[in-house]
């Protein structure tokens, strides 16, 4: 089921791309997920990309954007079922570190170092 969920994302943004003229790359991102980044010279071609694809259900889009001297812009798009495993893996990820750090914090100086080394979690 996942693999057809892939490919349908896969054609869908195909599709988008011929009829609307924009390239994309796939990127690979943590936890076996992926995401399309499409790369945009300008403002308006940012815009109308994420016009087009907000139309389409079960994507998740995310932009970044910086107007320093020249304008660059990404588009980032995952199915919603990658987006929200890649949302829901990061936020364990962060409580597991969160609960290392108060339990270093308030550690004594030998089981710190044990746990500086790895030898304790």
């Amino acid at each position: 089921m996942k693999v057809g969920r892939k490919m349908n994302l896969e054609l869908t943004l195909n599709k988008l791309a011929k009829k609307h003229g924009f390239k994309y790359q796939w990127q690979q991102t943590k936890y076996n997920t992926r995401r399309a980044v499409i790369h945009c010279e300008s403002y308006n071609q940012l815009s109308y990309i994420c016009n087009v694809l907000s139309r389409v259900k079960n994507f998740s889009i995310t932009t970044w954007k910086c107007f320093e001297n020249n304008f660059d812009g990404y588009i980032y798009v995952m199915s919603s079922d990658d987006a929200n495993k890649l949302r829901t893996e990061q936020n364990a990820e962060q409580n597991r570190l969160n609960n290392w750090w108060n339990r270093y914090h308030i550690a004594d100086m030998e089981t710190r170092k044990l746990m500086a080394c790895g030898a304790i979690e």
